[in-house]
């Protein structure tokens, strides 16, 4: 669980929720989730990357059953959640991915998320930004990968149909992240370059100048190098698909 503090920005890139059980005797939406904001003004949380899959709480009461993955407790306009090039998946009942104020602000860029729907995110005052959103399972593998180190992290199959669906993501010399969408504009001009927090959008012109470049793109959660048009949602990039030949 992580707590927003007010007037402060998180920014959490190619992390990994998966498999977390949590068994207890909560009724406090914030209480039962991955991700809980309990700032009264100004909080604001970036994720980018990231993969939340069968993730659970079972409480003593049956309502209390099931998964939320995001949850914030005080409705503010202030308050906003962004993802960008994120999956959501899970095979237990009653998966919640979002349990938000009625008034905050909620932005998903390139997302797959089971059982997605706007009315179930709990914004309705507020503001809530969708931009190719599947209300789909990304298809994540069957197991957690573990680095040498120590490191883990759950990617997509590379029979994902959103194994190269991501956003181009980078930072600039300044050290803002922005990702690469070839079809914004700000009016009339092409600015594909769009910053995920403070920051600007940028033409190309002005993203090279501002140091932004498919040569530099932000690696996966094991330090791979990700490439524009095969970028996966979540933290990892897909493992060629195998091919198997057998011959009588």
């Amino acid at each position: 669980m992580a707590t927003l503090t007010a007037y402060s920005q998180v920014y959490l890139y190619n992390c990994t929720a998966a498999d977390n059980v949590v068994n207890a005797s909560f009724s406090a939406a914030t209480a039962r989730a991955c991700i809980a904001s309990r700032a009264n003004q100004y909080g604001t949380m970036y994720f980018l990357n990231c993969g939340f899959a069968d993730n659970a709480f079972t409480g003593a009461n049956a309502d209390q059953q099931g998964e939320i993955v995001i949850a914030a407790n005080i409705n503010n306009a202030n308050r906003s959640f962004t993802f960008v090039n994120c999956a959501f998946d899970t095979s237990r009942d009653g998966h919640r991915p979002f349990c938000l104020g009625t008034a905050c602000a909620l932005y998903l860029r390139r997302c797959a998320i089971t059982g997605f729907t706007a009315e179930g995110t709990g914004v309705t005052t507020g503001t809530l930004v969708t931009d190719s959103v599947q209300a789909a399972s990304p298809g994540f593998t069957r197991a957690t990968k573990t680095r040498a180190d120590g490191l883990f992290a759950r990617g997509l199959s590379a029979r994902s149909p959103f194994a190269k669906s991501g956003f181009a993501v980078a930072v600039s010399a300044e050290g803002w992240i922005y990702y690469y969408n070839p079809d914004n504009y700000d009016r009339t001009t092409w600015k594909p370059w769009v910053s995920i927090g403070p920051g600007t959008t940028y033409t190309e012109a002005q993203g090279t100048a501002a140091g932004l470049s498919f040569d530099n793109l932000l690696p996966d959660a094991f330090g791979r190098p990700r490439t524009n048009g095969r970028i996966a949602y979540g933290p990892l990039n897909t493992e060629p698909a195998a091919t198997q030949i057998t011959v009588h």
